[in-house]
């Protein structure tokens, strides 16, 4: 009996400086906070997405995560009634502010009610948090260019050319359509098409001044006919 508990115990402390070893390594914040805005832990990508040098100076300074963390008023509580109905909330997007630095940055988080096993009653709040910070402001410089091309008569397009000479539109607007007849996602992920309806005339010389802008990273502009 003896052996089967040292046995057990050894078992238990490994399992446990395995979960250490993977909650300091983790590229996302993991953070366990009372229901009344304390930080409880926090790992070190949570740390350093905050701003500190250390768990301990985070834990001592953040007391307050409802008013100095979500720039809009009233979020955590939002989020509070989603846990306390559904007990977790998954993949939140909010603006906040990092604790030390005040600057504000976009995150997401996945969060859990963790309840007293006896009483059910909720204890605190254990999750993951990670910045997302390009891709909210990629989403939103998109949305302003839709919002351009929708009220103008022609077409926004990006063109790359992949190292192998061929040439994609990865976006358009919807004015593409309305000139060529041809769709943006006909030509997503190969412009082919597009070139194709240039006038045979204007056809050399339109693929030379797009070869010509990538070697130099120089903007183009031309004229051509094409054949809709």
């Amino acid at each position: 009996l003896l052996v089967n508990r040292q046995k057990a115990l050894g078992v238990a402390r490994t399992a446990e400086a395995g979960f250490r070893d993977l909650y300091n390594s983790i590229s996302e914040g993991v953070f366990r906070s009372t229901l009344d805005g304390r930080m409880l832990s926090a790992n070190p990508a949570l740390v350093h997405l905050n701003g500190y040098a250390s768990e301990a100076e985070m834990i001592a300074d953040v007391n307050d995560i409802a008013g100095s963390w979500y720039v809009k008023p009233g979020r955590r509580a939002e989020i509070h009634a989603l846990l306390l109905r559904d007990g977790k909330v998954s993949r939140i997007v909010s603006e906040v502010m990092r604790y030390k630095t005040r600057e504000r940055i976009w995150i997401e988080e996945s969060t859990r009610l963790v309840r007293d096993a006896r009483t059910g009653e909720p204890g605190h709040y254990e999750g993951t948090v990670r910045e997302v910070t390009d891709t909210v402001e990629r989403l939103e410089l998109q949305e302003r260019y839709e919002k351009i091309a929708s009220v103008i008569s022609g077409c926004i397009y990006q063109q790359r050319m992949a190292p192998d000479g061929t040439f994609s539109i990865p976006y358009a607007s919807a004015g593409l359509k309305h000139i060529t007849g041809i769709s943006p996602a006909e030509v997503k992920n190969d412009s082919a098409a597009l070139v194709a309806l240039a006038h045979p005339d204007d056809r050399q010389a339109l693929v030379v001044e797009f070869l010509q802008s990538a070697a130099t990273m120089a903007p183009r502009s031309g004229e051509y006919l094409i054949r809709t």
